[in-house]
């Protein structure tokens, strides 16, 4: 056997470690995605969406699908150490087989807000007393083209982020409480 000490890089994500924890980032990641997508000149936004955006299955005009399907497919990459856009990266996933025009803005978009946010980085703290905390959500007939709802959820152990995901709905729901009850269910599985 070999000590390899501490690891630092490990499928692209970064492990930086410093003496009150560990932080997981996938900065390099990041940087290689705009220098590969030809974004060296970009702008820094706030929000990932726009916040009253619906995007429909078929509005507006044809884009290139081979370059949607690779910039959506560097953003799922992300999902593992960035859980804040995880509802617009799910979301423009749906658009992968006939993207439209608005769905890569909308893909532009993300990438812009990750351009702002790239030295984020998930932080797991040595000494914190590890209590299980859940967080749940969901819109009602967010999706305008099937009026199914998303519904997410996040679970966080002491300091340490360790599961957080978002999934459409299966059915539509005739009600935001509706929405809400189906999304706890869910989260309540999980946690259990």
């Amino acid at each position: 056997m070999k000590d390899l000490e501490d690891f630092h890089y490990f499928l692209g994500i970064e492990v930086i470690h410093t003496p009150k924890g560990i932080l997981i980032s996938q900065r390099h990641h990041t940087l290689s995605m705009f220098f590969k997508f030809g974004m060296t000149e970009y702008k820094s936004i706030s929000t990932p969406m726009d916040r009253n955006m619906k995007l429909c299955p078929d509005s507006g005009q044809p884009c290139n699908p081979t370059w949607f399907r690779q910039i959506a497919g560097s953003l799922i990459y992300l999902r593992m150490t960035r859980p804040d856009p995880s509802y617009p990266f799910g979301l423009i996933n749906q658009y992968m087989s006939q993207p439209k025009a608005e769905h890569l803005q909308c893909t532009q978009r993300i990438l812009w807000y990750v351009s702002g946010t790239k030295d984020r980085a998930l932080s797991y703290r040595a000494g914190v007393a590890n209590t299980l905390v859940g967080y749940t959500d969901a819109d009602w007939a967010g999706n305008a083209g099937d009026r199914r709802s998303t519904s997410g959820f996040a679970f966080s152990l002491g300091s340490f982020a360790i599961v957080w995901t978002n999934k459409k709905q299966p059915k539509v729901a005739l009600s935001s409480t509706e929405v809400e009850y189906r999304g706890a269910a869910v989260t309540t599985c999980e946690a259990i």
